[in-house]
């Protein structure tokens, strides 16, 4: 039985950063060739999503923080031609990135892009600008036409010779957080226009790392399993000893939410080693004789077309059975769902060998366990995708989540709201078993359960228990108790469908969440403080006298939100309210909220006195039951956001 695991928790973490200057020089820029009509540059904004950038105590092996590191960006402009492939540009210059930040992500930069008259792609690289530099340098002596160097060659066809390759041992470096090698990651933009009216480059770039990742552990969930064995030594076989940092552009799949890599993307000439790369150890995020975590980064690689397992990347899996004081060897490999089939190596997953069994010793060498078959230890190969998306998928399968990231305020929340609903769907189905499952909840230290969070199925299951055999899209509701621990907690909801795996985190910090309320009157002084006095409202109701007249009298209403401190934003709205027998007649006001754009005064209360003004003929007011028009008010706490309206309605002589 196999399952599959995700290495990119869907995470975009926002962070304030000083930036100077990017890794690309003025003399770095190539400019344009001879279609440069325009000849204008503009600095536009240009938003990242980073893979996950998660809070984490100090680990002595590299963390999501070393794996999303950004030590040096690239920008490459290329212009989308009418046959839909994009042709090289220019080096577009990036400011506002400090390559001495070591470990920290920026969510944003800025870019010098040339204004054009057709449509331009951004491809973003990061940690690679060596490698950049020397293929923009190779080619930099001008064609017979004067257009200069890789100007106007198709994407794939420049892009493809972009490598990176391993220092002598073929081992990335990663077995210490505070020197390693920082992962080349890429991710391009949409299509856009420039011109002098643009400000910022829409949507967001992905930016997807170049490596697969493996881990091996024992499966602490069954019992006497570590008694039983103690994982010693891993070893891994047949893998590339370079890559390329961006994939062929049909390998990789794009839909609205999601970002999926179907087939590797080899070299032109790969260079299989047989190896073994050996890995023995186990520091933090492993465990001793339990885990190696956060150690094994490898290139992509096809599976073998003979299916000869010779050439098949696999792992030899090291350790001492029972009582032995021996190591003892036994293959495991990485295999479709047919479990005959060798699979390949794609970037951006995760592969988590799960050892679930050991039923006996195995092979006295290495050598002999490569060449022999899987047997005697029983694994689950986990594969899991993401990173800012929302879809695991195995070629065969997908795993759906509308959302990856959960962002909480620390008040308690028991009912389905907006802001607490999670959407899941997938299409797996086999004869024995269809739809998804939520194999686990844990946090942030991967410990279970987690008492303050609970999530509830469609069919009424929760947590562990929660199932659904829909082949639908399920609405799940995320209910959670007060945070009065004094710091954000996070929990981490794994969802299962065959061997796919998605991870989706909670975070629920002790920030204040947002509210808006509304109540009838204009309050009252009590000490030195405005506090409500009256009913919560959502309408306000007016009257008028006669078919040609309405009171002018203004009415008060308090408002009254949280945080206190913010800012809150007024406008006259009518979004809310139904047109009146099919007719749209609406109130005008006396009091203009548009006067108040904004509510500045920072002490969570204010009042409103509002009149109305009928402006329609008689002969429209007898066609009229009820008149009415809206303010809306908008606030946010920097993470949670909150519309709310209060209506006002206009009823007929009494």
């Amino acid at each position: 039985m196999r399952k599959s695991t995700n290495i990119w928790w869907s995470l975009f973490f926002l962070l304030t950063i000083s930036w100077v200057m990017s890794s690309c020089n003025e003399n770095d820029i190539d400019t344009p060739g001879s279609n440069n009509d325009e000849g204008e540059k503009l600095e536009l904004a240009l938003q990242l999503a980073v893979p996950d950038h998660t809070l984490t105590s100090q680990l002595r092996s590299i963390g999501p923080n070393q794996e999303s590191a950004i030590k040096e960006i690239d920008v490459l402009a290329f212009r989308v031609g009418n046959d839909g492939k994009d042709y090289f540009d220019y080096v577009a210059k990036s400011t506002k990135y400090d390559p001495d930040l070591q470990s920290d992500n920026p969510d944003s930069i800025r870019v010098i892009a040339w204004i054009k008259g057709y449509q331009q792609r951004f491809i973003v690289i990061t940690n690679a600008h060596d490698k950049v530099q020397a293929l923009i340098d190779s080619k930099k002596t001008a064609n017979q036409s004067g257009e200069k160097g890789w100007y106007n060659t198709e994407k794939n066809a420049m892009l493809s010779l972009l490598e990176f390759s391993l220092g002598t041992d073929n081992m990335w470096k990663t077995l210490d957080a505070s020197d390693y090698t920082a992962f080349p990651m890429w991710g391009e933009s949409e299509p856009v226009t420039i011109t002098s009216k643009i400000k910022q480059l829409p949507g967001k770039v992905h930016l997807l790392r170049m490596l697969a990742k493996i881990d091996v552990q024992l499966d602490e969930t069954v019992t006497g399993l570590k008694s039983k064995f103690k994982l010693k030594s891993v070893r891994l076989y047949n893998t590339q000893i370079q890559g390329r940092i961006i994939p062929n552009s049909s390998a990789v799949q794009k839909t609205t939410n999601s970002i999926y890599v179907t087939a590797p993307s080899l070299p032109a000439t790969p260079d299989k080693q047989l190896g073994p790369l050996v890995y023995t150890d186990f520091s933090s995020p492993g465990a001793t004789d339990v885990a190696v975590r956060g150690a094994i980064y490898t290139f992509e690689s096809q599976a073998p077309a003979d299916n000869n397992p010779l050439d098949a990347t696999c792992l030899v899996v090291g350790g001492l059975y029972g009582t032995d004081t021996q190591e003892t060897y036994y293959r495991v490999d990485f295999l479709k769902d047919d479990v005959m089939t060798y699979d390949i190596i794609r970037r951006i997953y995760k592969s988590t060998i799960n050892i679930t069994n050991v039923m006996d010793r195995g092979h006295e060498n290495p050598q002999e366990a490569f060449g022999a078959k899987a047997e005697n230890m029983q694994t689950e190969v986990e594969v899991w995708a993401g990173n800012d998306l929302v879809v695991s998928f195995n070629g065969q399968y997908f795993l759906y989540v509308n959302k990856n990231r959960f962002d909480f305020s620390r008040e308690v929340c028991t009912t389905a709201q907006n802001h607490n609903i999670l959407v899941v769907n997938t299409n797996y189905e086999t004869t024995a078993k269809k739809g998804w499952t939520i194999s686990n909840i844990t946090d942030e230290n991967g410990n279970a359960p987690v008492n303050w969070l609970t999530v509830t199925a469609p069919n009424g299951t929760t947590n562990t228990g929660a199932y659904s055999e829909s082949m639908k899209e399920d609405s799940l509701v995320l209910t959670y108790t007060q945070n009065t621990t004094g710091q954000p907690r996070y929990a981490n909801i794994i969802f299962a469908a065959g061997r796919l795996r998605y991870t989706v985190q909670v975070v629920q910090n002790i920030r204040e969440g947002v509210s808006i309320t509304f109540y009838n009157g204009s309050g009252r002084i009590v000490g030195n403080e405005l506090v409500p006095d009256g009913q919560v409202i959502d309408t306000l109701k007016f009257f008028y006298p006669s078919i040609s007249s309405i009171n002018q009298d203004a009415l008060p209403f308090t408002i009254t939100w949280t945080p206190k401190e913010a800012e809150v934003r007024v406008f006259e709205t009518h979004k809310y309210v139904q047109p009146i027998n099919g007719v749209i007649q609406y109130l005008n006001f006396n009091t203009n909220p548009m006067t108040l754009r904004v509510i500045t005064s920072h002490n969570g209360i204010y009042v409103y006195h509002i009149g109305l003004r009928f402006e329609h003929t008689p002969g429209e007011r007898e066609a009229m039951s009820n008149a009415q028009s809206a303010i809306g008010f908008y606030l946010s706490n920097g993470v949670e956001e909150i519309e709310k309206h209060i209506v006002f309605v206009c009823y007929p002589p009494q």
